[in-house]
């Protein structure tokens, strides 16, 4: 291979170039087209299929600057504006990739994978409302487009305004004669723009033989893509065990944006306080949250830290958790913590495993199943089942 390289011409050189990129040949190609720019350093065509073959290898880094070669020697041409656009994209950086988009459909208003692009863009910044109008644009143009159905589907499911949340929860227990609990949910979720987030939820418990109905009202906003905060309040009239009132706030911040397998990676902090009556209860719980392969998988971390008032005492623990999105319908989840939780007034450690799926049935309905278990030290054990379904429109 290397003599014949070394003796073919640049035409040469590059159709087997092309040839070996098509058959999926990346290294082979990489080599042919590199051999070529040798030959012709400012070929526009070499420096675009070269700067493609990188990203396809994910040299991202090594492809902007072949495709920046290539807009040295041809400014204005459209498949290399829009070739960076895309590795830009690839790389998360989805502001720039927006605007380099953008300049594409200055030059070419019709742009179908432009569009796309743009689209892709604007979704991975958190506006699937924004891209839904480009999705649209693009399946005008072409109405086949496999890649704008698909891309139009999801962000639709995204963009319903409207949620209804319910469903049903048992606790049965061992090592200690405890009733049955039963619990019963219903949540109204409204979604304002691609950033706002307002719900309220009601939820009915029967534990030991008393009832308490408990009231929550929760709103969060998306300041930017890395940059989200929430607060909730909540509120049990005449309670019994549930805490008469309670508030949280929080937020994550994005810390690393990551490649296409690795990250992004972001820190959490969850801040609580809950009054029972004689028992005040604060938490202070920073985290950390991972994404793996393209997203698909994300591992969560939380550290716990409680102050009950009633003992003064800090009670410490911590929370572990993996998803894993299966299928685009369908995620799956295991967990373990060691956590404080406050029980008829007392407050102690409890050991929890738990796992549970999410399956959307329809773009529209989803189904949800979370089973846990708990060991309450020097206390019960209880298997929770929880059965729950959600509507979007």
């Amino acid at each position: 291979l290397a003599d014949s390289v070394q003796a073919a011409t640049f035409e040469e050189l590059f159709e087997k170039g092309i040839r070996a990129r098509n058959a999926g040949d990346f290294d082979t190609a990489e080599n042919l087209f590199s051999t070529a720019l040798a030959l012709e350093p400012r070929n526009a065509d070499a420096l675009l299929l070269l700067g493609l073959v990188k990203a396809y290898k994910k040299r991202y880094d090594d492809a902007l600057e072949i495709l920046d070669e290539g807009l040295a020697v041809s400014p204005e041409r459209v498949d290399l504006l829009l070739a960076r656009a895309r590795v830009t994209f690839w790389v998360g950086r989805n502001v720039e990739a927006e605007s380099a988009f953008r300049v594409v459909l200055e030059k070419e208003p019709t742009n179908v994978a432009a569009l796309i692009g743009l689209g892709d863009a604007l979704r991975g910044q958190g506006k699937p409302g924004k891209a839904r109008e480009y999705y649209e644009s693009a399946l005008t143009l072409e109405p086949n487009s496999a890649d704008a159905n698909k891309r139009l589907q999801a962000v639709e499911a995204e963009s319903l305004a409207w949620q209804v949340n319910a469903g049903y929860v048992r606790s049965q227990f061992g090592r200690r004669p405890v009733k049955d609990w039963h619990e019963g949910y219903a949540q109204l979720v409204r979604r304002f723009g691609d950033d706002t987030i307002v719900d309220g939820r009601y939820q009915r418990s029967q534990r030991r033989g008393f009832i308490d109905e408990n009231l929550q009202l929760g709103i969060s906003y998306r300041f930017s893509r890395g940059l989200g905060a929430y607060g909730r309040i909540e509120v049990t009239p005449s309670a019994d065990f549930l805490p008469r009132w309670g508030a949280a706030a929080g937020g994550d911040v994005r810390l690393f944006d990551g490649t296409d397998w690795f990250g992004p990676l972001s820190a959490t902090l969850d801040l609580r306080h809950r009054h029972y009556g004689l028992v005040d209860v604060s938490n202070a719980d920073p985290g950390l949250v991972l994404y793996l392969l393209d997203g698909r998988v994300w591992i969560t971390g939380r550290l716990i830290n409680a102050y009950d008032d009633s003992a003064k005492d800090w009670l410490d623990g911590w929370f572990a958790k993996i998803d894993v999105q299966v299928h685009d319908r369908v995620r799956v989840y295991a967990g373990r913590a060691k956590s404080p939780e406050t029980d008829f007034g007392e407050t102690v450690d409890v050991f929890t495993t738990l796992a549970g799926a999410i399956v959307d049935v329809t773009p529209a309905l989803g189904v949800r199943v979370d089973f846990s278990y708990d060991d309450r030290k020097q206390s019960y054990t209880r298997r929770e089942l929880s059965l729950g379904l959600s509507y979007r429109f």
